[in-house]
């Protein structure tokens, strides 16, 4: 559709690895070498950063310069003397629901300005950058960004279940949207940063394949390797060498143990086990949440959050 190609590069990270961190990263060696060559075109001083949802939206705010909790100063990536610099950047921070064009052709008003333009369309979605061209792309949890391959509705495969068909169009959305800033505006580069950059199931490519821009694998055993992510604990789990972990189904488990030591605890009916009986059965499987909790709280605590 007249559209240019973009470029774009991606890196796997497992999920707690880091990726918000690597973006500050990007952003910090971008800005300051903007600043000192301001006619490189490698370099640029506007950053969108696309997200998935709200939620992910409202953490990546550490991304701005100026916030409280920045991870420019948090994780000390500015050298002495060139904090300066860093301020000369500009960082805007959407959602990808903001690609979707909007189109008043169709609504009652005196004043109908039917589907926006492309430049209308950039100034709405860039806000904060302004007018800023040669623009440089975070995609964060990029698996959703991806291009489906062309087809019409003849051809659109009648066994894509509901999510599969959000997920395609999604994604259509979202790659459209960043098309139009391109082709508007101009994008350096885009990054893109995924636990999982494959397609899936429905997209429309062969599914559980990488996508073939991705330069980096950080997989989870790299980050367990590294200390950045948990050993994972399966806290069914246990050292009985049943084929089934005794906690795997616990009230099943429970309802087992009572009938052996006490045939008449467990009825029918409206004969049920007395609570103090279900809790001494229960405390072994207790006592493995707990433990697990306990971890959990003092990662919590340690990032200074309450509850």
């Amino acid at each position: 559709q007249g559209y240019k190609a973009l470029e774009r590069r991606a890196c796997k990270m497992a999920t707690g690895a880091g990726k918000t961190v690597v973006m500050a990263m990007i952003a910090t060696w971008n800005w300051l070498n903007r600043a000192r060559s301001p006619k490189d075109k490698r370099f640029s001083d506007a950053i969108l950063v696309v997200c998935p949802g709200l939620t992910i939206k409202e953490r990546l705010q550490v991304l701005r310069p100026g916030s409280p909790d920045n991870y420019y100063d948090q994780f000390d990536l500015v050298p002495p003397g060139m904090a300066d610099l860093l301020g000369s950047g500009k960082i805007h921070i959407t959602n990808w629901h903001e690609f979707l064009l909007r189109d008043d052709s169709k609504k009652r008003g005196v004043v109908q300005r039917g589907k926006e333009s492309g430049d209308v369309f950039a100034k709405r979605v860039l806000d904060d950058l302004g007018n800023a061209k040669n623009i440089l792309v975070f995609n964060d949890e990029a698996h959703h960004a991806y291009r489906p391959p062309a087809v019409t509705d003849e051809e659109e495969p009648e066994s894509l279940s509901r999510d599969e068909r959000q997920e395609r169009e999604a994604a259509t959305v979202w790659v459209q949207g960043l098309d139009r800033i391109n082709a508007t505006r101009g994008i350096n580069f885009c990054l893109d940063l995924s636990a999982t950059p494959f397609y899936i199931g429905g997209s429309g490519h062969e599914e559980a394949t990488p996508f073939p821009w991705v330069v980096s694998d950080f997989g989870l055993v790299d980050a367990i390797e590294s200390g950045l992510v948990k050993i994972p604990r399966v806290p069914v789990d246990d050292n009985t060498g049943q084929a089934i972990p005794k906690y795997f189904s616990l009230w099943r488990y429970i309802i087992e143990k009572l009938k052996a030591e006490d045939p008449g605890s467990v009825g029918t009916g409206s004969q049920r086990p007395k609570p103090e009986a279900v809790l001494r059965e229960a405390d072994g499987a207790l006592q493995q949440l707990a433990g697990l909790w306990a971890v959990s709280l003092e990662d919590f605590e340690a990032e200074g959050r309450t509850i």
